[in-house]
């Protein structure tokens, strides 16, 4: 992050005490892009109107309870949790009915690797041959991990199966995979990333990787039951893998609650996706960047409804009706 947003941050947290409507924020790590785009929209919205906001630390899945207990008015998360959050799927307990969407910012792939030595093309030959892999699918309770596992059974495969055919099942993070991949103590790992991801870069630069393509049917039942959308990873993304690769991909998305008033919802969309707010938040990141070329882009795929001042700020701009 610029040293001024660092100092724009700082003094949103510290802001007017007496501004007619206080919203909090709930955004990821200080260091990342998401925060980043937290003290922006903050920023926009407290120029526009008499707002008292604060930018704090949180993640994509808490992010979803905060938010949909009106702890928090404004975060980020991923499309495919929030349908989850809203529906009550796993990971969480409870509907969330009140979440509502703003806008989607940057789309993050699911890219299932292994070493270009692992003698499997694809899972429905890794089922076939019970080929016993070692592989890292991320922490417990993440997306990752959750996505990783429901791919892997819309194949007919378990993490038990993989252990009784001699493999493992790793929950751990992509940088100690990487580790461990460099080792030879594992030999796949799945991510959930935008593209091209360092990590995996840095992995591929040391062991040459090959990425599994998701089948139309896992595909399909990612879609009609998760939210995932179905995407094509381009060729040559990685050094090596020189064939697109059919996939599913979530968004990174902005989200409000129905107890926000319209005009602030319509504020939101506004200092996210008007033309000047893509071009601000488009300096934080490459991904950003890409994937924020068009308003329409910005309403596509949240996976939840919008809130219903989203909707009349996309529908005066011609994009939903």
């Amino acid at each position: 992050m610029t040293k001024q947003l660092l100092a724009a941050a700082a003094l949103l947290i510290g802001s007017n005490a007496s501004a007619n409507e206080t919203l909090d924020f709930s955004m990821g790590s200080i260091s990342g892009n998401t925060y980043a785009i937290g003290v922006q929209v903050a920023e926009t919205v407290r120029a526009n109107g008499d707002y008292n906001i604060n930018v704090k630390t949180g993640g994509a899945l808490g992010n979803l309870i905060m938010i949909g207990r009106d702890q928090a008015q404004f975060g980020h998360s991923s499309s495919g949790l929030a349908l989850a959050a809203y529906n009550g799927q796993e990971p969480y307990e409870q509907r969330m009915e009140n979440l509502r969407g703003i806008a989607k910012v940057m789309e993050s792939s699911f890219q299932f690797l292994t070493l270009e030595n692992v003698p499997i093309d694809s899972l429905a030959e890794l089922r076939e041959k019970q080929y016993p892999l070692k592989i890292a699918v991320g922490p417990r309770g993440r997306e990752n991990e959750l996505l990783s596992r429901r791919v892997l059974e819309a194949n007919g495969i378990s993490y038990d199966d993989i252990r009784d055919w001699g493999g493992r099942v790793e929950f751990i993070s992509i940088s100690d995979a990487n580790s461990l991949i460099r080792d030879g103590h594992l030999e796949a790992v799945t991510i959930l990333s935008g593209l091209p991801y360092a990590p995996v870069v840095e992995i591929n630069s040391a062991r040459q990787l090959q990425m599994l393509p998701l089948s139309d049917e896992t595909v399909t039942t990612m879609q009609e039951q998760y939210g995932y959308t179905a995407t094509e990873i381009k060729a040559s993304t990685y050094e090596g893998i020189d064939s697109p690769v059919p996939s599913v991909a979530g968004g990174v998305v902005l989200v409000t609650n129905s107890n926000v008033s319209a005009e602030t919802a319509y504020q939101l969309t506004q200092a996210v996706c008007s033309d000047q707010g893509r071009d601000r938040l488009a300096t934080l990141s490459g991904s950003i960047s890409s994937y924020l070329a068009s308003i329409e882009a910005c309403a596509s795929g949240i996976g939840i409804p919008l809130h219903e001042g989203a909707e009349r700020y996309f529908s005066e701009a011609g994009i939903v009706q």
